[in-house]
């Protein structure tokens, strides 16, 4: 990134729908690369979704689910690499969060990411993820 850059933080709208598809291949979140599927998501109701652009080309995303009024949970966030560790994906966790009017955002960290949300005023537990299909036994 060159430092002059001026790099923006917007909601997400159909506008953004190319360039965010060029991130989400770049990312290597294949179930966002169709357009489709993208743009109902991204715009679904309790969706917040906000994005960093540089230039014309969406660099970093936020994507949470919110009831509006008391929790939300952080589905997706991303930051091209070329852009990393330089505050976007803090600013877009803050944007996103400020406008899903929730009192806290929830999340599952990956691996080698806990520091970053550990810099964040914060609760920590071990969460799972649920998939569909019969209990284990």
């Amino acid at each position: 990134m060159h430092p002059a850059e001026a790099i923006t933080y917007e909601p997400f709208e159909e506008g953004h729908l190319g360039s965010t598809i060029v991130l989400c291949r770049e990312l290597s979140w294949p179930s966002y690369a169709d357009p489709s599927n993208a743009l109902r998501a991204f715009s679904a109701p309790g969706a917040v979704t906000w994005v960093a652009v540089s230039g014309t080309a969406v660099v970093g995303l936020a994507h949470l689910l919110t009831d509006g009024l008391i929790q939300a949970h952080l589905s997706l966030i991303g930051v091209l690499p070329d852009y990393r560790r330089k505050g976007l994906a803090r600013r877009l966790i803050g944007e996103a969060f400020g406008a899903s009017g929730a009192k806290w955002l929830d999340l599952a960290a990956e691996p080698g990411s806990e520091g970053f949300y550990r810099s964040f005023v914060h609760t920590e537990w071990i969460g799972f993820r649920i998939y569909p299909g019969e209990p284990a036994v």
